[in-house]
């Protein structure tokens, strides 16, 4: 059964893909690049795909929009469930800050700084014309998500065939440039550098996923494997998108395509499986998971006892597995009690 559905519907192995890879994104950010040899090397093959396996799997169960009226609504939609919890997480931190230093606070800069840090922050720390920014954390994905995503949607739905290639080759390139001269607001350079994943994840729904799962799987295994040891043996290093380091450029699209497509299989492998249940609900959620690994840093001191990288790692993906299910309880009793969203969130 290809990806191709329609998009009200869930597809069990994308679920499972995405909450293996929201559990890796969590050991991603724990485990330190600067660490011990082991904890160097398990964060750079996570970083090798697990950001550009969301933008793949964003637009494989994503329907392009087929005339104006429609991408304006999707577009208006994907706003308020990605732009809105950008801000709305990034404003709430703000407010546990203010509150931690009230008394101290100088607050005609401190507005500005923080004003700055929405508009031209990103993952990391960024120097704006001599300025220098601090990183605005995980929200940055979802503004790049939007932006990325809507542009792709745009392109497609505007330009022919021939001509949409060409705008997407044209964009990646000019994102991977910028990246290496001048951050854009919003990270929309990531934005335009993307444009090849989203157009993997349209190529991935025409793909039989369960069609000679083990092999294709193998197969993907052994080029994520060879071109991310190549990465490493010639500039140690990796892709790290919200550094703007894309290694051995275009190489690394293909570490990060392959090591997408070598978990898509190993999903569609355990997607028949019952205990599987748990991972495809956490991937059918993944985006409150994101929440909830935003704010984490609040309980930080439940995580960060050990200095081992891998068990604070593990303390810290229990803690927001605990933190998430709470959440989970607290919107069904809010549904049940009268309380609706409008639709799904947009992953």
């Amino acid at each position: 059964m290809a990806a191709g559905k329609r998009e009200t519907e869930r597809i069990g192995w994308i679920d499972i893909a995405k909450g293996i890879a929201i559990l890796a994104v969590i050991l991603g950010h724990t485990t330190p690049g600067g660490g011990t040899m082991a904890e160097k090397i398990t964060r750079g093959v996570i970083f090798s795909f697990h950001m550009p396996l969301f933008f793949i799997l964003s637009s494989t169960a994503f329907r392009m929009s087929s005339d104006n009226d429609e991408f304006l609504r999707k577009t208006e939609r994907a706003f308020r469930h990605l732009v809105v919890p950008a801000a709305f997480l990034y404003m709430l931190r703000l407010g546990l800050n203010v509150l931690n230093h009230f008394g101290s606070i100088a607050w005609k800069s401190y507005l500005m700084e923080k004003i700055n840090i929405f508009v031209f922050g990103s993952g990391v720390a960024v120097d704006v014309m001599g300025a220098s920014i601090p990183a605005l954390g995980i929200p940055w994905f979802l503004l790049v998500l939007f932006l990325g995503r809507s542009l792709f949607d745009y392109l497609h739905l505007k330009l022919g065939r021939k001509q949409f290639a060409a705008a997407l080759i044209a964009c990646t390139l000019s994102g991977v440039a910028l990246g290496k001269l001048q951050w854009l607001p919003f990270s929309f350079d990531i934005a335009l550098a993307v444009m090849p994943f989203f157009a993997w994840g349209v190529f991935l729904k025409r793909i039989d996923i369960h069609h000679k799962t083990c092999l294709y799987g193998a197969l993907s295994f052994f080029i994520w494997g060879s071109t991310l040891l190549l990465s490493y043996m010639t500039e140690n290093s990796y892709l790290e998108l919200a550094c703007r380091r894309y290694t051995l450029f275009p190489v690394c699209y293909i570490t990060a395509i392959a090591g997408t497509m070598f978990f898509c299989y190993l999903s569609a492998a355990a997607d028949e499986v019952k205990i599987m249940a748990p991972l495809r609900y956490l991937g059918r959620n993944s985006m409150y998971m994101l929440w909830i690994h935003t704010m984490d840093y609040a309980v930080s001191f439940v995580w960060s006892i050990t200095g081992n990288g891998f068990i604070d790692a593990g303390l810290r993906i229990l803690v927001d597995i605990l933190l998430f299910l709470m959440l989970m309880k607290f919107m069904d009793f809010m549904k049940k009690y009268g309380f609706r969203t409008k639709g799904k969130i947009s992953q």
